[in-house]
């Protein structure tokens, strides 16, 4: 009887009964039971009877089951560690296949609470937010007191799903938890900055403007935005960026330097810094007060103030005549700077040049006067800078110049000249520009041209902004009306005529080096340049005799002297050193100083026409400055 019943018992869970007693020493296991666990239900069968059996039975199955259950929780928890996040999700719906529908044990629902959280974590891997959050609050439904980690994942769920109210809600349950890590209290409490900052209509139209280049309004709406998060480092690192691009680098500097206090050691406060150092450098050339200005007294020792040749051309002419020597003299200077920059955008200057040699160096045997080199230069510009980004902008610099030599007008030109920098990163910083003019000379119309300039600039900053290299390149071109002059000479007895020409078109390539590095306070910049110039139009000397009928008195037709004539492309290679120096005595005053070697080689020699265009020349200034 008894082993009727437990066979009709084992029928219904489907599973083959046993013949008798005896042959549970070596019982069938069905899925999920261990051997221990049928020797103790085979002991069950013996010493209680069929009713107690089946419970017992019940139980152990249960158990079993839960057993599989943690064993399949730990696998996936194994694989989320493992970044093997599909895995994760597959063992994880795996298991909730299993769950019954109707739960009514408060234990069983803790089983399966984990494994929504895996599958939700899972999920929030992928960047499947609204799943994610599903899950998420399914584990929140089944656990009877949810872990402080399950409440700081449906928070970040409920930001990236936008949900930011409830994100907020999640993020300060976290904080409120007693049993919240300090880790997990400081994730959650920065979480909920950036929280209550997108809830902030004013920083997001804030972003926007300054991802849109319109800075002046970003940094309005980003004000706004700080007043609510005064403590938000990305705030300050956005809203310094911004006075950047708008030329106010005190502001920006003060809200960089709060970065590096809210967030000392995070990924923008490294950016605040390296931006610090580059504003540094910005900021010496640009100014900060509506009116501005400096006032340089110097003086300047010139090896070679002619440049080894005439104020003249053509006083050397017909060959034959001595060159001219180096005129070496001293000088005095003022350089006088006026500004008013009335937006950030727009500005004006005017710059006054004098240079006023002091006549020790004078050749009166040539007729040579350093008189004749002193330089007065007036110049007048308007600039105009535009931020196409944050890291791109555009200035544009009309200019209009007016120059007198040796107290006589000399030249007048005018120039645009746009320019476009690209802030590569806070150590790298490129410029291209462009630049086209012309000149006009009253004296020398010869000269008269139009000329347009190429050029590129490499800046690569080193250990902060005050060492740095620079590589650069220009290419110009000068259109000149290059006419041919004519010029009597009389001598004793005969008559000259001499036609001619000195070039002036031509095109240049130049290739400059500088290397910026401080001593100690003082600022120090050691450079070249090299120049291949080519002139486009041959320079020509024609010389002719004119003779006397002595019968008529008349001039005879004039005769070419071709022994005395010339025409020659004429290329010259330029090659300058220079080192200037820059010690800052007070805050507004510099003392500063400067030598130039500049050494001129040309194919052009006193074979051709007397005068060489080799020369050498050597200069030395120290002065001071007053910024005001």
């Amino acid at each position: 009887m008894i082993k009727t019943g437990l066979a009709v018992f084992f029928v219904f869970l489907g599973l083959a009964a046993p013949a008798s007693t005896q042959e549970y020493e070596e019982p069938y296991q069905p899925d999920g039971l261990s051997n221990p666990l049928l020797e103790a239900l085979a002991y069950t069968s013996e010493s209680l009877g069929m009713a107690e059996t089946a419970a017992a039975y019940h139980s152990l199955q249960v158990l079993a089951k839960t057993a599989a259950l943690i064993q399949s929780q730990e696998e996936a928890a194994e694989a989320l560690q493992n970044g093997e996040n599909e895995t994760a999700l597959r063992l994880s719906l795996q298991i909730l296949a299993q769950e019954p529908e109707a739960i009514d044990s408060a234990e069983v629902s803790d089983y399966y609470a984990p494994v929504y959280f895996y599958l939700g974590l899972a999920y929030y891997n992928l960047r499947l937010y609204s799943f994610a959050l599903e899950a998420f609050e399914q584990a929140e439904k089944r656990w009877q007191t949810p872990p402080p980690n399950l409440y700081f994942s449906l928070g970040m769920a409920h930001y990236y799903s936008r949900s930011l109210e409830y994100a907020q809600d999640y993020l300060n349950k976290v904080i409120a938890d007693p049993q919240s890590s300090a880790e997990l209290k400081q994730a959650a409490e920065e979480q909920l900055l950036l929280t209550l900052r997108d809830q902030s209509g004013a920083y997001q139209e804030g972003l926007k403007a300054y991802q849109e280049g319109r800075f002046a309004e970003a940094i309005l709406q980003l004000e706004v935005a700080l007043r609510f998060l005064p403590n938000s480092g990305e705030l300050h690192y956005y809203l310094g960026a911004s006075q950047v691009q708008v030329q106010n680098f005190e502001a920006a500097r003060q809200h960089f330097q709060a970065v590096l206090q809210l967030e000392p050691n995070s990924e923008i406060a490294t950016q605040a810094q390296l931006t610090l150092e580059v504003i540094e450098k910005l900021a010496q050339n640009l100014p900060q007060k509506p009116f501005f200005g400096s006032l340089l007294l110097g003086s300047s020792f010139d090896t070679n103030v002619n440049f080894g040749g005439p104020t003249d051309n053509t006083t050397q002419l017909p060959a034959g005549a001595s060159a001219a020597g180096n005129l070496i003299d001293s000088g005095l200077l003022l350089n006088l700077a006026l500004g008013y920059q009335w937006l950030p955008e727009w500005g004006l200057r005017y710059n006054l040049y004098l240079q006023q040699y002091l006549g020790l160096g004078n050749q009166q045997e040539l007729s040579l006067s350093s008189a004749d080199y002193n330089l007065q230069l007036h110049s007048l510009s308007l600039l105009n800078r535009f931020a196409l980004s944050d890291s791109l902008d555009l200035s544009l610099t009309s200019q209009a110049d007016a120059q007198w030599l040796g107290g006589k007008p000399f030249s007048w030109g005018g120039a645009a000249r746009p320019v476009l920098t690209w802030y590569a990163s806070e150590r790298l910083v490129s410029r291209l520009s462009f630049a086209l003019g012309g000149e006009i000379f009253p004296e020398f119309r010869e000269r008269d041209n139009l000329n347009h300039q190429l050029g590129l600039e490499q800046y690569i900053y080193l250990w902060g902004s005050k060492t740095w290299l620079r590589f650069g390149y220009d290419w110009v071109q000068v259109y000149a009306r290059d006419n041919l002059l004519r010029r009597e000479i009389q001598t004793q007895n005969n008559f000259f005529e001499v036609d001619y020409r000195f070039a002036n078109s031509r095109v240049a390539h130049q290739i400059g080096l500088g290397f910026g590095f401080p001593v100690g306070p003082v600022l120090f910049e050691l450079g070249s340049r090299m120049d291949f110039i080519d002139y486009t139009q041959p320079d020509l000397v024609s010389q002719y005799l004119i003779g006397i009928d002595p019968l008529t008195g008349l001039s005879l037709p004039r005769q070419e002297l071709n022994a005395r004539s010339v025409e020659k492309m004429r290329a010259d290679t330029r090659l300058s050193f220079y080192l200037q120096m820059e010690w800052p005595l007070t805050k507004e005053l510099k003392l500063q100083g400067r030598y130039t070697r500049t050494t001129n080689v040309s194919n052009i020699t006193p074979v051709d026409y007397s005068v060489s265009r080799s020369y050498l020349k050597d200069v030395f200034n120290l002065s001071l400055r007053y910024d005001f």
